[in-house]
């Protein structure tokens, strides 16, 4: 009943998301904007072919859907100083900046320019990826020019919320803490958070889908548990990522919580819209 449902959302447009892909939630194949504006901005050449690592460093992927926690979780990977960068690289509008202020004419490159610039020491290199973006560092074998590779995947339990809070931010333009709100969030629109979450849940199957085909590090983080004990999930993450975290402890974070009542509000109005629809009722025998 779920991938009903989901299959006529997919056909809703909805502003800057665009049309949900038909296949099932786990997507192996997400739609590839900011890969085909990077392969016009470097004729195709994003793909490195090496067979040793040319970046004597790990590099740590954090693998996120919009209004995951990703910059609440970059920030404190940056509080540890053993993590440098952990920005959007690879949004083309970032690369195409980059690429024409130190003259960069492939990927290979613009990673090698990035790793160089920001780390230093013992620093892993740190790179935000969406679903899209993960499959061109996996499919261009980009991943394997540094000496190993971590991929951290944030997502968030609280589906319904993160659905609102992506509404929201949309509506607004304030996606952080930092941003200046350009306008208000007004209304309630069942249709749009319904069909954000619905990519949500293709974009995070995508993430898990391509890290276990490609047999990556993979280590899953939960916003909430983030939250709840920052210590113990970094120790989580540096553990697994190879990460030296002894004597650490966490700051405040540079970004606030955004949420507000409103925020619960309309997520208690989803979920008694979606359950009214039988989102998430399983079907018999499952």
């Amino acid at each position: 009943m779920l991938n009903r449902f989901l299959d006529r959302l997919r056909r809703r447009r909805v502003p800057a998301l665009g049309v949900i892909s038909s296949s099932p939630i786990v997507d192996p194949a997400p739609v590839r904007v900011h890969e085909a504006g990077i392969r016009a901005i470097f004729q195709n050449r994003v793909a490195w072919s090496g067979t040793a690592p040319v970046i004597d460093r790990p590099v740590l992927v954090l693998a996120f859907t919009n209004r995951s926690g990703s910059n609440l979780l970059a920030d404190y990977l940056r509080q540890t100083g053993q993590v440098a960068g952990i920005g959007e690289y690879l949004n083309q509008e970032t690369v195409a900046r980059q690429a024409d202020r130190y003259g960069i004419d492939s990927v290979p490159a613009y990673l090698q320019n990035l790793a160089g610039r920001l780390c230093s020491g013992h620093q892993q290199f740190g790179v935000k990826a969406s679903a899209e973006q993960l499959q061109l560092l996996i499919e261009g074998g980009l991943l394997g020019m540094f000496r190993s590779a971590s991929i951290v995947h944030i997502h968030r339990d609280d589906l319904m919320a993160q659905a609102v809070s992506h509404w929201i931010a949309r509506q607004t333009g304030q996606w952080t803490s930092d941003h200046d709100r350009q306008g208000e969030a007004e209304g309630y629109d069942a249709d749009a958070m319904l069909t954000i979450a619905a990519d949500v849940l293709r974009q995070d199957g995508s993430i898990r889908w391509q890290c276990a085909a490609a047999a990556l590090n993979y280590l899953s983080v939960s916003y909430e548990e983030l939250v709840h004990d920052p210590a113990a999930t970094l120790a989580r993450i540096g553990a697994g990522a190879g990460l030296s975290l002894d004597g650490w402890t966490p700051a405040a974070p540079r970004i606030s919580r955004q949420a507000t009542a409103r925020n619960d509000a309309l997520k208690q109005r989803l979920i008694a819209d979606a359950r009214g629809r039988s989102l998430a009722r399983p079907s018999a025998g499952a």
